[in-house]
């Protein structure tokens, strides 16, 4: 009885082992199928990329100097600077700019001769650069409006700053375009005879919406966002050009000190003082449990409960306890800002 089982027991096991084996066979005759189409799909990339290869490299048609020649009936020394060639003379210069055409308008020859003076060289060179640099700071500005200081804080209207910086951005990309426009074209038909021109008159028209878009954002825009702010008065008034003033135009007409009787906050605090002046206004730092109070305009504002004055520090830049009315003007924000504090003191 234990010789059959045992006889049934080793049958089993060589059953077990032929059918590792045949699945085994199986996985490997699959792997090297695989590895075969892998091996032909590597080969079929490296010969697509010798015909790319050799289709960039190949020889493409050139317009040769002799078929010029040919069809102007002139020397390669009336458009060349030497005789056999070399550079372009300012004729060959008006020719190209003709669009290869012969006989050249005697205005494209002229502005071709004052275009090859040093002064509308050296001229192009810094007003490209210019152009260049004005762009990238009228875009980063645009960027910095909408991401960093974002469209919602700007309750009052946008900052005199900002707008002072677009303005003249669009003022000094406008002036700078219209010359290297003028000295790459020759007439409005240029616009629309080259991929250039093309290119060149999508980009003026962009600009132009672009500039529309942001004059309108720094007049009607802005004015409607002072008005819906502080009011018809503070929108015309002088405190609608910077975003502060008085109480009732810049912070949302909170009440004064005095004006209700009650005893204004801080009074009496780690200060030691009666009330908050300009002598113990620096102890008011927000450090060491103090509240923090900024003065902006003789008005002082308790800024203690602010995330953004943690410590007493606006972004380690601006202490608490000082008089902040000089860095408040240049502030990537108007004093719109100043409407959610309440006002602590009004300082004589």
């Amino acid at each position: 009885m234990d010789e059959g089982a045992r006889h049934r027991e080793r049958r089993g096991d060589q059953g077990q082992a032929e059918q590792f084996e045949q699945h085994g066979s199986r996985a490997l005759r699959a792997d090297t199928v695989h590895q075969g189409i892998s091996r032909r799909g590597v080969e079929m990339r490296r010969i697509a990329l010798v015909l790319c290869a050799l289709w960039l490299l190949a020889p493409g048609g050139a317009e040769a100097t002799e078929r010029y020649a040919k069809e102007t009936g002139k020397g390669c020394s009336f458009c060349h600077e030497l005789t056999n060639g070399g550079p372009l003379n300012e004729v060959g210069l008006a020719y190209v700019r003709n669009d290869y055409t012969y006989p050249v308008p005697e205005r494209i020859l002229d502005k071709a001769r004052r275009l090859r003076s040093p002064f509308h060289a050296n001229l192009r060179n810094i007003l490209g650069y210019v152009h260049l640099v004005v762009a990238s700071i009228f875009v980063g500005t645009i960027f910095y409006v909408h991401i960093f200081i974002r469209p919602s804080r700007l309750r009052g209207g946008i900052p005199r700053g900002e707008r002072a910086l677009g303005l003249t951005c669009m003022s000094a990309l406008t002036a700078t375009g219209i010359y290297l426009t003028w000295y790459r074209l020759d007439s409005p038909s240029g616009f629309f005879e080259s991929h250039f021109g093309v290119l060149l008159f999508v980009k003026l028209v962009l600009f132009a919406v672009m500039a529309a878009l942001g004059i309108v954002a720094v007049t009607v825009v802005h004015r409607r966002m002072r008005r819906e702010a502080f009011g018809a008065a503070g929108a015309s008034g002088p405190a609608g050009e910077d975003g502060g003033g008085g109480a009732a135009a810049g912070f949302g007409g909170a009440e004064m000190p005095g004006e209700s009787g009650a005893e204004p906050a801080g009074v009496g605090g780690p200060a030691g003082a009666g009330r908050v002046t300009g002598e113990n206004l620096h102890s008011f730092d927000g450090t060491n449990g103090r509240p923090a109070y900024i003065l902006y305009k003789d008005v002082v504002y308790d800024v203690t409960g602010s995330g953004k004055w943690t410590g007493g520090s606006h972004f380690r830049k601006h202490m608490a306890g000082r008089d902040l009315t000089g860095d408040l003007e240049g502030a990537p924000h108007g004093t719109e800002v100043l409407s959610g504090f309440p006002i602590v003191a009004r300082l004589e």
